[in-house]
């Protein structure tokens, strides 16, 4: 009987020599794990989540795209019309053998001017175009010798002479390689009369040159000029078209 619960003793003092030290073994572990995961929990990435930089004002204004400020003229200019310039008349007539009307043309490539204009964009001292009236061709003689002699009266007043007193709407400094569209007005001296006259430009400015078109319009009466009668013409309307196709050089004005 005292064997028996010697034995008994016995068993229950291994079991829980065995459960302290399952126990102490797990504690082992779980201290193991802690300490492995707690040294990954102190690396610099992990103490702090990562930062959105977000630009700063200073930043925003070095890379947002500000526009172009046009600055003044630094110098006046001259424009100068060059030799593949030409003008040409337009005269709406209706001729003998012919059904419908059609337009009479005379081209002359006589032409002499400049505009000067100040820093400003304004017109500075006489600016002026000038066209030998002989010099004008069209598809008839005949109608030319009668606009030198009846019309023009050449004799008297061999030239026409326009100065340039103003100009609107032309963008200042004038900006590179775009179209242009502007109104330049001044006195036109033909026939011994003067008159204002308007002329509608559209041009194109590029790497120093300045080409379009100018156009304006009056009537023989403004100038008191003879209405061409030929016996080949029916029928003349009291217009004049004037057209003229420049291709200017812009240089410092000196």
């Amino acid at each position: 009987m005292a064997t028996n619960k010697s034995a008994a003793s016995y068993e229950e003092m291994h079991f829980n020599i065995r459960m302290v030290l399952d126990f102490r073994f797990i504690l082992g572990i779980c201290g193991l794990i802690f300490l492995v995961t707690g040294c990954q929990n102190t690396s610099p990435e992990s103490k702090s989540p990562k930062q959105i930089v977000v630009p700063t004002e200073q930043h925003a204004k070095t890379v947002t795209a500000t526009p172009t400020v046009l600055t003044p003229q630094e110098e006046e200019l001259r424009i100068t019309i060059g030799p593949n310039s030409h003008i040409k008349y337009l005269v709406r007539e209706q001729l003998a053998n012919r059904d419908l009307p059609n337009d009479a043309i005379g081209v002359s490539k006589e032409l002499f001017g400049f505009l000067s204009l100040k820093k400003d964009g304004s017109i500075k001292d006489e600016s002026v175009i000038s066209v030998d009236l002989s010099t004008f061709k069209s598809d008839s003689a005949r109608r030319d010798r009668y606009l030198q002699r009846q019309t023009f009266e050449i004799d008297k007043y061999p030239t026409v002479r326009y100065e340039i007193l103003d100009v609107k709407g032309l963008q200042w400094p004038l900006p590179n390689s775009e179209n242009l569209s502007f109104q330049i007005t001044g006195d036109m001296t033909l026939h011994g009369e003067t008159r204002t006259l308007n002329w509608e430009v559209l041009a194109s400015h590029s790497e120093g040159k300045l080409a379009g078109t100018a156009k304006t319009k009056f009537a023989f009466d403004d100038f008191n000029l003879d209405i061409p009668n030929l016996f080949f013409i029916l029928d003349v309307e009291n217009e004049i078209r004037l057209e003229l196709i420049f291709d200017a050089a812009i240089e410092p004005y000196q």
